[in-house]
């Protein structure tokens, strides 16, 4: 990346945005991103490890999520459920 490069400061800047990804994300979730990314490419984009760390983060949500509403299971009762039927 930095041989190839024309500008001096251009892989410095695609770099940094890379490390931002765990601004937004996790460090955890960015090193998966690129791991799997590197994994897939030679040389990796910023926007293919976003959209790794994007679904690794998802995935992780979604099972916490489930994780969670095991934990917890439905909160309400069952009367709260019921159709009420008002007398006529």
């Amino acid at each position: 990346m930095f041989d190839e490069a024309k500008v001096k400061e251009q892989p410095l800047q695609t770099a940094r945005a890379i490390l931002s990804i765990a601004d937004i994300y996790t460090p955890e979730v960015l090193e998966k991103a690129c791991d799997k990314a590197l994994r897939q490419y030679h040389r990796p984009y910023y926007k293919t490890i976003y959209s790794h760390a994007r679904s690794i983060n998802s995935a992780k949500e979604l099972t916490e999520f489930k994780e969670s509403n095991q934990k917890f299971g439905i909160v309400r009762g069952a009367d709260y459920y019921k159709k009420r039927r008002d007398d006529k």
